[in-house]
């Protein structure tokens, strides 16, 4: 079930409005993160009506934090790599 996740981040994300470029856009990530995942957690056990073993929380938490920050730190890895490569001198 993802829709409880989907309105975990969601919700959160509007809260702390995250997609109005607050100043420290990793920080407000990172919140969403976890609380969106912990709201996520509390719907599917609440809809549910199962307990959540430990091992899903953490493979959550794991799996949302990579997919949410995975792909932005490669982006940014990226985007130094060719600004260093763009500023450096050329040996012909």
């Amino acid at each position: 079930m993802l829709w409880p996740f989907l309105v975990g981040w969601f919700v959160v994300a509007l809260v702390l409005q995250l997609y109005r470029a607050p100043l420290d856009r990793w920080v407000v990530l990172a919140c969403t993160w976890v609380l969106g995942s912990t709201i996520g957690l509390v719907l599917r056990a609440t809809v549910t009506h199962r307990s959540t073993p430990l091992a899903f929380i953490i493979v959550t938490l794991i799996f949302i934090g990579l997919t949410t920050f995975g792909w932005r730190l490669f982006v940014h890895g990226l985007a130094w790599v060719r600004s260093r490569e763009s500023n450096s001198p050329r040996f012909s």
